[in-house]
């Protein structure tokens, strides 16, 4: 069973669409899907009962999503990962220039969101992060230019708000923001 994509595996695939890939994934390399700007489809296989599944979301055993991984991956739609997901850290740029990411749904036990990590992500019009007290570091320029996302929460034990986190958010109309950062 493969369990690991390694660093640069499919960078520059530009005319790469689609990508089926096995749930049995653990580790994914930085850049492992950079610049895979026609890549609309990415999605997850398992064998449930003899029956092949494919899936959008992520597995669960990821517990991290690094460096520039799906930097410019500007057609995929959607971001989700399993309810019983082990992710603790999205790193610098994982997302960045993904402009046709339009729903992120963050479940596991994230801690530090990146420097750049959505930045550019100009769709984004929903976000969920269903343990946002977890988290602990919101990166410089987290979310610049998401220019369709119209609400964010911050978590409680966040202690400041980086550099430029929120910059170019022209659509942002409501943001919580808890004592302790203030």
């Amino acid at each position: 069973r493969m369990n690991k994509i390694g660093a640069y595996a499919f960078a520059g695939c530009i005319n790469l669409e689609e990508l089926i890939i096995s749930s049995s994934i653990s580790q994914i390399g930085k850049y492992a899907f950079a610049n895979c700007l026609s890549l609309n489809k990415l999605e997850f296989e398992s064998i449930i009962q003899n029956r092949r599944e494919l899936s959008y979301i992520f597995p669960s055993q990821l517990d991290k999503i690094p460096s520039y991984a799906f930097l410019n991956c500007r057609n995929l739609t959607k971001l989700e990962f399993s309810d019983n997901s082990m992710l603790e850290e999205i790193e610098d740029g994982a997302f960045f220039g993904c402009s046709g990411l339009e729903n992120i749904v963050i479940t596991g036990s994230v801690k530090h969101l990146g420097d750049y990590a959505f930045a550019f992500c100009r769709q984004v019009s929903a976000t969920a992060f269903l343990k946002i007290d977890l988290l602990k570091n919101i990166g410089k320029g987290a979310f610049i230019y998401c220019e369709s996302l119209p609400y964010f929460q911050l978590p409680r034990e966040l202690e400041r708000i980086r550099t430029r986190t929120f910059y170019g958010c022209s659509r942002l109309k409501f943001i919580k923001i808890t004592d302790k950062v203030l």
